[in-house]
């Protein structure tokens, strides 16, 4: 390997430990955890408050594809950048909050941020590992791995996130705020660290060009498999959106302290790290069906368990949605990346999370409404129910006929 080529590796193994950087930082909101009281503490409803998730996901809805297909046009690097400067106007206009009205303008610049951040992390993931094998002439890590440590380092993050965040809340719940400033600061300096990685063609299955941007993407979704894994991610982040959304106002029913919400978080979050790292491992052992057929049962076990009124029981069985995440966030999210052309690959991410978003902003204010009519208890138990039934509808009418061949073996192209 001559300079220029082992120059260039060094170069690209070092973009990876900084795409596991900015993956720590991504969710390292200090407000996050005590989101809800602070939200209540204006003088918000329960329905008011997941009304801005609504928006929040509309915004999504709106963004996500165009934001998804600047990435893959132009360079990911700046898709980052973007996502980066919006973030800080974001936190700057919550810091200026003072009522309904300007926390639907947080909720927007805050999801715009995030929606060209989107998918673009995993492309160049992706594209930093394909440029390595050329020219290296070796994997740094396969694609099971890329996203199993991205995951971790984003649920770490947003771990560590919490307890810090926890601690400032107990002085006063706008210091969380001000700190999220610095830490949108920082995500700035390491996206224009970043450098871009070369585009690897790549062709589908059936070695058949596929057109480029949104109707490429959509071109993809003919495949069964894709299509059932788009599926199933909508269905699984949905729930675990909901789930997200409502613990707080489970914990602050049950009794626990405001002081223990950012301990509660981070030990959710560290779940989910512990569970991406453990889903590799699971599927080698249990095979893709089965850990699918796991996954996709852990968010009826969670919110049936939270249903309890003892606030340990209905802390505990919140890990199960946690587990979840962690799990189809490897497994399921693999087996969907690795079917993609890289051309499209950031819009094709993309267009599964305005489906989920979109779902999302409908139902969210209803689930608002619910639980300030009928109360959090009951709102889960109706969430458990309907989601074991759906889920089975799903896996049998979609999974064993799209995804999984007579064997059980996943029936790829």
């Amino acid at each position: 390997m001559n300079s220029v080529s082992s120059h260039r590796s060094a170069a690209l193994r070092l973009n990876l430990i900084k795409i596991y950087i900015s993956s720590f930082f991504r969710y390292f909101i200090l407000f996050l955890p005590i989101i809800v009281p602070y939200f209540t503490s204006l003088g918000l409803t329960h329905q008011q408050v997941m009304t801005l998730q609504s928006v929040n996901a509309a915004t999504f809805f709106l963004t996500e594809v165009p934001t998804g297909y600047f990435s893959d046009r132009f360079k990911r690097k700046w898709a980052m950048v973007c996502a980066a400067l919006i973030r800080i106007l974001s936190v700057l206009s919550l810091i200026r909050a003072e009522n309904f009205r300007d926390l639907v303008i947080f909720e927007i610049l805050f999801a715009l941020s995030l929606c060209f951040d989107s998918g673009t992390d995993t492309a160049i993931l992706y594209d930093t590992s394909e440029e390595l094998k050329q020219v290296s002439g070796d994997a740094e890590v396969g694609s099971n791995g890329l996203l199993s440590n991205r995951m971790f380092y984003l649920q770490i993050g947003e771990a560590v996130s919490a307890v810090f965040g926890g601690i400032l809340a107990s002085y006063s719940l706008r210091y969380t705020v001000y700190g999220s400033l610095g830490v949108a600061l920082v995500q700035l300096v390491i996206a224009l660290s970043v450098i871009e990685p070369a585009r690897v063609k790549k062709e589908s299955a059936k070695s058949a060009p596929v057109a480029s941007g949104v109707l490429g993407a959509l071109s993809c979704f003919k495949n069964n498999a894709l299509m059932s894994c788009g599926i199933l991610l909508i269905f699984i982040n949905l729930l675990t959106f909901i789930g997200t959304w409502t613990y707080q106002m489970n914990w602050a029913h049950s009794g626990v302290d405001l002081k223990y919400f950012g301990y509660l978080w981070a030990g959710y979050n560290v779940a989910i790290a512990f569970a991406a790292r453990l889903a590799p491992r699971l599927e080698a052992f249990m095979g893709s069906k089965w850990l699918i057929v796991l996954t996709g049962s852990l968010p009826a076990l969670g919110f049936l368990g939270m249903c309890y009124s003892s606030a340990i029981l209905a802390v505990a069985s919140g890990f199960a949605l946690q587990f979840c995440r962690g799990f189809q966030g490897v497994t399921i999210h693999r087996i969907f990346n690795d079917q993609l052309p890289s051309g499209i690959r950031a819009t094709a991410n993309s267009m599964v999370s305005l489906a989920i978003r979109g779902f999302f902003a409908a139902i969210a204010p209803f689930v608002g409404y619910l639980v300030d009519q009928r109360g959090i208890k009951f709102s889960y138990f109706c969430l458990g129910v309907s989601s074991l039934v759906a889920f089975g509808l799903i896996f049998y009418f979609v999974l064993n006929r799209r995804l999984f061949d007579k064997h059980g073996q996943l029936a790829l192209g």
